[in-house]
């Protein structure tokens, strides 16, 4: 490339990060009109197009710079926009292909990790999170590999990934995924003390607190559970979910008015919610007797 064309790709890419879509489109041009066969420009339309949601445009641009200089990096954008109009099965081949040209390519063997899980194809996901692990001393491989095993109901595998994590790097989601994976395990002293821990790093995580009232609840602890729930609708006083929750503990202690009150806002956010409908019926059958 010549050195005007370098210049104009480098304002190209400048201004892509700066998200001046138009003047970094305008930039690559130039660049093109001095040296059309230079891939590393088609590959910036490429990745602009791409976050201009423009994916089809994206895979043509992708293509060119392939042609003009086969790399597996090429492969992996295409795959990456080609996975954004729904082609997962030219999405995993062009992974497939990229690995096949360079088998330690943490891009793509990462990519293809996260489209298995998407499908569904947890073992598959599971082998190649394996495999980048071996290759990489990234922790959040690891912690992906942890929720794969837990989808897969691999408690003691995902457990004995994510303690290690939670100890040398404390924070909310580690702690939070230990809890579930614990809770599903039944063992719900301990989901116990990892959901309190998930809480200390950050008191106001949704998740991490709901999932500790559930637990409470599985421990026969409604009354605790009950001040969970009433916190969290404080803190998310628009979530139908969580007020339907709350309104459910109010009905296990026969607090059916409080109840009532509660589903009434929460259909009031999402009238058609069925958990809600239903309650507030048999309060509304309760109440006819």
């Amino acid at each position: 490339m010549t050195e005007e064309a370098i210049n104009w790709n480098n304002q190209g890419v400048t201004h892509f990060f700066e998200q001046d879509w138009e003047k970094a489109h305008a930039c690559y041009q130039k660049a093109l009109q001095l040296d059309d066969k230079n891939p590393t420009v088609w590959n910036n339309l490429g990745l602009l197009a791409h976050q201009q949601k423009n994916y089809l445009e994206a895979c043509t641009y992708f293509q060119q710079a392939n042609v003009l200089d086969k790399k597996p990096v090429y492969l992996v954008n295409e795959a990456n926009s080609r996975a954004m109009m729904g082609m997962f099965t030219e999405t995993e081949s062009l992974y497939l292909e990229a690995i096949s040209m360079q088998p330690n390519h943490e891009t793509a063997l990462s990519s293809l990790a996260k489209l298995y899980t998407h499908q569904g194809r947890l073992d598959e996901a599971a082998a190649r999170y394996q495999q980048l692990t071996g290759i990489s001393n990234q922790p959040i491989y690891l912690f992906e590999m942890a929720l794969v095993f837990i989808r897969l109901e691999r408690f003691g595998d995902a457990l004995r990934i994510l303690y290690p994590l939670a100890e040398n790097q404390p924070s909310t989601a580690h702690w939070f995924q230990i809890g579930r994976a614990e809770y599903l395990s039944n063992n719900h002293g301990l989901a116990d003390s990892a959901f309190k821990r998930a809480l200390a790093e950050n008191p106001d995580d949704k998740a991490s607190r709901n999932f500790y009232a559930v637990n409470l609840l599985a421990m026969n602890r409604v009354e605790e559970a009950l001040k969970q729930y009433l916190l969290l609708s404080r803190l998310f006083p628009e979530d139908h979910e969580i007020l339907t929750d709350l309104a459910v503990v109010l009905c296990s202690l026969e607090r059916f008015d409080e109840a009532s009150g509660y589903l009434n806002r929460a259909l009031a956010v999402k009238p058609e919610y069925p958990k809600a409908k239903a309650y507030k019926k048999k309060i509304e059958e309760l109440e006819q007797r």
